[in-house]
């Protein structure tokens, strides 16, 4: 006799995210960044926290190695936040000192809350490209510690 299994529809969607940026100096309260790219939003790139070798013998020997948290953000030409980005990177060139970040992602579809911190903007697209139309901008951020949580 076949059992029978229930299924939970789970909602994975993304379009029910939400990310705030704060900077010291220029944005002291969280601002909400909006019209990300159509084919990604926000995205933590892949973290390697190990270092190992093998021995001439065969034996793996492996230690903990802290890393840098990347975090890319995708926006479309007309977003109003590419004003924010643009900010930050203006600033940093005119004051020739890095601006420290604090980005928090709020994901409803999986009850999580992501806070990135001791971060600064590494790069960034100043000009969004033209072709048949203007491309999304690109801006890449490095963080030292990225917490998580329920939301609440």
């Amino acid at each position: 006799m076949a059992s029978t299994q229930e299924y939970q529809l789970l909602d994975i969607t993304s379009t029910t995210a939400e990310l705030y940026l704060q900077v010291d100096d220029l944005y002291p309260n969280p601002v909400r960044i909006i019209q990300f790219s159509t084919d990604q939003s926000f995205a933590l790139e892949q973290q390697t926290i190990a270092e190992y070798r093998f021995g001439v013998d065969g034996g793996l020997a492996v230690g903990y190695r802290p890393t840098e948290k990347k975090v890319t953000v995708s926006l479309e030409a007309s977003s109003p936040s590419w004003q924010v980005m643009e900010n930050i990177l203006r600033s940093d060139i005119a004051t020739k000192k890095k601006h420290e970040v604090t980005m928090t992602a709020v994901i409803p579809s999986v009850n999580r809350r992501f806070v990135f911190s001791c971060g600064f903007l590494n790069s960034g697209t100043a000009m969004p490209n033209p072709k048949t139309v203007l491309e999304p901008t690109q801006w890449e951020f490095i963080f030292a510690k990225m917490e998580t949580s329920e939301i609440s």
